[in-house]
């Protein structure tokens, strides 16, 4: 995880996975230090969860440049909280 938001530029990723049918939080990386978690993700409230649903749903990646200019999702905790720049959600999937 590191060496991809070193690649991104990125300060913060997380790697959810489904365990069969349960999405977890199974990595974070903020700032070169990863943290492994098994966190449900409806109980992580350190995800944009409206973001990550909608990909969950579409299967496509959703990458927001300027989040201060974008209005898809103003009511989402994380970003009404945290502020990032922008942000870079995509499904990673299997054999498909």
């Amino acid at each position: 995880m590191q060496v991809i938001l070193e690649n991104a530029g990125a300060d913060l990723g997380s790697l959810i996975l489904n365990h069969s049918g349960t999405w977890v939080l199974a990595a974070q990386c903020l700032k070169g230090n990863t943290h492994l978690s098994t966190t449900p993700l409806d109980n992580a409230d350190t995800l944009p969860l409206s973001i990550i649903n909608t990909v969950k749903r579409s299967q496509q990646t959703l990458l927001i440049n300027d989040i201060d200019q974008d209005t898809s999702f103003p009511g989402d905790t994380y970003l009404i909280q945290q502020q990032p720049k922008s942000l870079l959600c995509t499904p990673i999937g299997h054999q498909g």
